[in-house]
């Protein structure tokens, strides 16, 4: 039964949620009670070059687990298929940085899925830096802040994404990116992380096109929060999703005969569950 087999994981990712909350709990009340030694942590000094240094050990920390969880077998699906697409033109490709990367890849390698395998790891990894970063944004405990890390890079589901030849490892290192690029504009020096977050959300926009729908958080967030440069802010990131969107659209409209491969199938996907197609149903609208 596909209800069991949904609903069980969806109550071994909350168990896995709960006892990673819990075991946080725990180590947050002991180090605060000093009921555990933590002198070697309570002497790093919290500054931007060992925050880097840590981001890099979590790499690679994250890096060694994932290829050791793979056995160093990096034989996943086949990006072929991907590629043929592309060159034929004719299937809708709702992933189109990731097929860049993959037709790319394939010009570059002669194991090409090899290497798009490596890539996603490694994208991963990176993925497990910046969240790493971004953690240190609002809480500068070294112990807690690598914990809760660790605890991430444990959850194996998260770690299986990798093996998919596909977006969504890229997507996630984007959409975590985008997360930590957008607390850096509250900097008082923010041109850096303008420029940056522009072109993540730009990468994004090409990497899936639902990015557009998460473009009104990041602009309740720079309007709500002290920002310099906010109107620049608020006027790049719009233009460059909303134009970005509506290229890609129009693009998509005139090879593929649809804007959207999401909003069409998932309407029409509805219209069969709802039984709109059915033609008794059709014919009653007549009566």
């Amino acid at each position: 039964d596909i209800t069991q087999l949904v609903m069980s994981g969806y109550n071994s990712f909350f168990a896995y949620i709960l006892l990673s909350i819990s075991f946080i709990l725990i180590i947050n009340y002991f180090t605060k009670r000093r009921l555990i030694n933590i002198s070697f942590f309570s002497r790093i000094k919290t500054d931007n070059k060992n925050i880097f240094i840590n981001s890099i050990l979590i790499f690679l920390i994250s890096f060694i687990f994932k290829l050791s969880l793979y056995e160093f077998n990096l034989e996943f699906s086949d990006a072929t298929e991907i590629i043929n697409n592309y060159y034929n033109g004719v299937i809708f490709d709702a992933y189109k940085l990731y097929t860049l990367i993959a037709v790319l890849a394939s010009h570059i390698f002669i194991e090409y899925n090899l290497a798009l395998s490596l890539f996603n790891i490694v994208i991963s990894s990176l993925t497990m830096s910046i969240f790493l970063l971004l953690l240190f944004k609002v809480n500068q405990s070294f112990l807690l802040n690598n914990i809760i890390v660790l605890i991430v890079i444990l959850y194996l589901p998260l770690s299986a994404i990798d093996s998919l030849i596909r977006t969504d490892a890229l997507y996630l290192f984007l959409f975590i990116s985008s997360i930590y690029l957008t607390l850096r504009l509250t900097e008082t020096n923010n041109r850096k992380p303008i420029i940056y977050l522009t072109l993540v959300m730009f990468l994004s926009c090409l990497a899936r096109e639902q990015t557009i729908y998460l473009l009104p958080p990041f602009l309740i967030f720079i309007l709500m929060s002290k920002i310099n440069n906010k109107k620049l802010i608020l006027i790049l990131l719009s233009f460059t999703v909303i134009i970005t969107s509506l290229l890609i659209s129009n693009y998509n409209k005139d090879k593929y005969g649809m804007s959207s491969l999401f909003k069409n199938r998932h309407l029409v996907i509805s219209a069969m569950q709802y039984g709109y197609l059915n033609s008794d149903i059709i014919n009653s609208y007549d009566e």
